[in-house]
């Protein structure tokens, strides 16, 4: 049978470690939507520079250049749609009434963020993989992870300090 003190030394032990695993995941979820909120922005913020500079006011002939934007698209991982067929019905609604549309859609079996504009007309439609961002939030895992091995240890500190006490 064991002591009192050491059922309460476990008994806290337990409950650090289940806050500390807690708060790990609540802060990787949050962490994770924050990153795909910012993707989708910078998609967003491209292809509203992309619409600026292929509009008609911009160039005699929207969208024909495109072909030579190819090495940058490459670099960022990202592709583009002259159509709308594959995206989402709220999407093609919002094209519908000339607002541009920003969100996720699953094409060919990939998750992709997409940034949709109508430039003179014309269907423009920026795409980045989702699996992309997963090196974007790769640095906010390993910093959760070390702040929560480091609650751990300063938990335990404390508790073997409290059990000298005691």
């Amino acid at each position: 049978m064991t002591s009192l003190r050491t059922r309460l030394f476990r008994a806290i032990a337990l409950t650090v470690a289940l806050c500390v695993a807690l708060t790990v995941v609540v802060g990787l979820v949050l962490t994770r939507r924050a990153v795909d909120r910012a993707t989708l922005h910078d998609v967003s913020h491209q292809a509203d520079l992309i619409a600026r500079s292929q509009d008609v006011n911009s160039t005699v002939s929207p969208l024909t250049n495109l072909p030579s934007l190819q090495p940058y698209f490459d670099r960022q991982h990202m592709s583009y749609l002259t159509r709308i067929d594959e995206l989402p019905q709220w999407a093609k609604d919002k094209l519908a009434r000339g607002k541009p549309a920003d969100g996720s859609v699953t094409l060919n079996g990939s998750d992709e963020f997409f940034a949709a504009r109508i430039i003179s007309g014309r269907t423009f439609v920026l795409l980045r993989p989702k699996s992309v961002t997963r090196s974007r939030w790769t640095p906010y895992v390993y910093s959760l992870l070390i702040a929560a091995l480091a609650a751990l240890v300063l938990a335990d500190l404390g508790l073997a300090a409290l059990g000298a006490l005691v």
